[in-house]
């Protein structure tokens, strides 16, 4: 699917480009061109998603989610970072453990990249019929202005976990100071999609 979208962009750009190419039926058939455009990458995004989660179950299952969470922080600890990790007991179900398992994978992922720390705490607890994490790190920081236009050049890995936090009924906010390092807090009622079930470790 992402092979034909790719070929359906290219076409529609090249018939803008041709001579004449700007006129009201050429624009209005690539306006309904880039609907269909959307629609297919919603799906294939809907795709990763799934199959993301199914790999994160199952190394959850063999490991229990501290231990797959565990094995994210890793390749930090092995470059020299200090990393702290707090796992409590948890209520939720296999669906609520591969969301924080992909929110701690994109986060690390982004410390290592970007962050340049000697220390990162990540914790995660539950209050009740809220689950919270916090990823904490002293790193470089960055200018939170700054994410639209990185989301614009195409670094979509934070906008999308976002976007999966949103549809699961939670929120993730992202607080930074350059030169003062970056806090990443998710909070995700398990009254929501992710409904609370067996615990996990």
């Amino acid at each position: 699917m992402i092979s034909a979208v790719t070929l359906r962009t290219a076409t529609l750009s090249r018939g803008l480009r041709r001579e004449g190419g700007q006129t009201p039926e050429r624009i209005t058939a690539a306006v309904e061109g880039l609907d269909r455009i959307t629609v297919d990458l919603q799906a294939v995004t809907a795709d990763l998603r799934g199959l993301m989660g199914a790999l994160a179950g199952d190394e959850i299952e063999s490991g229990g989610l501290t231990g797959a969470l565990s094995k994210l922080l890793v390749p930090l600890a092995e470059s020299g970072v200090q990393v702290d990790i707090s796992v409590g007991e948890l209520g939720c179900d296999a669906r609520v453990r591969s969301l924080i398992h992909r929110v701690v994978q994109e986060l690390v992922r982004n410390v290592a990249k970007h962050a340049a720390a000697r220390r990162v705490e990540l914790t995660i607890t539950q209050d009740r019929d809220e689950v919270r994490l916090a990823l904490t790190d002293d790193g470089q920081g960055f200018d939170p202005a700054a994410l639209g236009e990185r989301q614009r050049r195409g670094h979509m890995g934070l906008l999308l976990v976002e976007q999966r936090v949103q549809d699961a009924g939670g929120t993730l906010q992202v607080t930074s100071t350059v030169g003062r390092g970056t806090k990443v807090v998710m909070r995700l009622p398990l009254a929501g999609p992710g409904v609370s079930g067996p615990l996990a470790r």
